[in-house]
């Protein structure tokens, strides 16, 4: 059936200038484009590497002199005969620590 209908069809010239510019694409060195494009995308890779490592060198670079001058931590012990005497943070953070029973009061048995 194909064959029937195909040999129907009309059939039609390409235009000269289509001709000649199929010509010049078949003619055309195909190794050497695929020659350039390897060439640039290794380029690209190499430039991508090259950042990489730079970016790590500096982030080393400037990181490690942020630790050596980061400010040590201190901290600093006081006793207290009643929670009432520490600051706001600190009479939470005990109340916190022992679920309540710093910020019970004793007084005397009703």
């Amino acid at each position: 059936t194909a064959r029937r209908h195909a040999g129907k069809l009309e059939r039609l010239e390409a235009p000269a200038e289509l001709l000649g510019r199929v010509q010049l694409e078949l003619e055309r060195p195909v190794a050497a484009e695929e020659h350039r494009r390897e060439r640039s995308q290794a380029l690209r890779w190499s430039i991508v590497g090259l950042v990489a490592v730079l970016g790590i060198a500096l982030g080393l670079r400037f990181g490690l002199r942020e630790v050596n001058a980061a400010p040590t931590l201190t901290f600093q012990i006081q006793r207290v005969q009643n929670a009432s005497e520490l600051d706001g943070l600190a009479r939470d953070l005990a109340g916190g620590l022992t679920g309540g029973w710093s910020e019970v009061t004793w007084g005397e048995p009703r």
